[in-house]
């Protein structure tokens, strides 16, 4: 499937996800966990990937952690543990 024109990653709804804390979530993308729950609150594009679509909040709103999609966490993985 090509890339859309606005840069989003291409990623199948259907997919089956992985559960991913703030923190570790920020840690692999090289980004302040601060700034990834502004980015899924606000509905920013991270790197391309919409985060508030994914995003997993507790009873009070508050962003816990993502579902993110398995082939793109394998790919972000891969690509910070690369980066090291």
């Amino acid at each position: 499937m090509p890339r859309t024109l606005d840069e989003t990653v291409d990623w199948d709804p259907e997919e089956e996800t992985v559960f991913v804390k703030n923190r570790r979530f920020a840690e692999v993308i090289g980004r302040s966990r601060s700034w990834v729950c502004k980015a899924a609150k606000e509905d920013y594009l991270v790197d391309g990937m919409p985060l508030a679509r994914w995003k997993v909040e507790d009873r009070y709103g508050r962003t816990r952690g993502f579902d993110v999609p398995e082939s793109i966490w394998d790919g972000l993985m891969r690509s910070h543990r690369y980066n090291r």
